[in-house]
């Protein structure tokens, strides 16, 4: 019985949904770093109103003080003078995760990522601006995540997607929005999506290479 307690609690601590926990909710835009001390490089974005839970570990560095937090299944650390610590609302960890809007398609999932490879198509999309990878979108340096899809199937450029299964894998709801196209795309209509990623190696995603669920926006 006591070890399936301590299961429980590991995977309480990793969602952050721990009953006891605060949460720290960025009063602006605040970076959430590896480590408090000097150098240390911000992994995410904790974007104004974000929480994260916070498990009542600070420590003072030089003139800071530092909250330990746990976002997106990782431990981090932020200043503590740019969140403001409440109490953390009991609920799924997917609560506000779920796609509304119009229409909703079942899609083969693939992806691909900035290359000259002519497999890739490049670094730019259909209309020549850069593209947006889900990684940098997750970093918080991209405002959306590009994906590529049909472009006969009267899909315009720029539609909102929402897509339930990724943002479950990543406990936030991301944007997604159609800006390319390719001949393998074709004909498929909204039964194929690609998604950008920034690397050969994120490509293999197996969230994003199986079923997934399209909700247009």
């Amino acid at each position: 019985m006591a070890r399936w307690i301590i299961v429980v609690f590991i995977v309480q601590v990793l969602l952050g949904i721990t009953e006891a926990a605060e949460c720290a909710c960025a009063i602006n835009d605040t970076p959430i770093h590896t480590s408090y001390r000097t150098p240390s490089y911000s992994q995410y974005i904790l974007t104004t109103g974000d929480c994260a839970s916070f498990h009542g570990h600070e420590v003072k560095e030089e003139e800071l003080t530092w909250l330990q937090i746990t976002y997106n299944g990782q431990i981090g650390w932020v200043i503590k003078d740019h969140v403001k610590l409440s109490a953390c609302k009991r609920a799924s960890p997917f609560h506000d995760q779920a796609c509304t809007g119009g229409h909703k398609y079942s899609a083969t999932g693939t992806a691909y990522y900035p290359s000259n490879d002519p497999i890739e198509g490049g670094f730019v999309d259909m209309r020549g601006h850069p593209l947006h990878t889900l990684q940098a979108y997750l970093a918080g340096h991209a405002p959306f995540v590009s994906v590529a899809m049909d472009n006969h199937a009267g899909i315009a450029y720029g539609t909102h997607v929402c897509i339930p299964e990724m943002n479950h894998k990543y406990h936030k709801v991301i944007d997604f929005q159609v800006v390319d196209t390719g001949s393998a795309f074709t004909g498929k209509g909204h039964s194929r999506i690609d998604i950008c990623v920034a690397t050969r190696s994120d490509s293999y995603d197996n969230t994003i290479n199986a079923h997934l669920t399209l909700v247009f926006q």
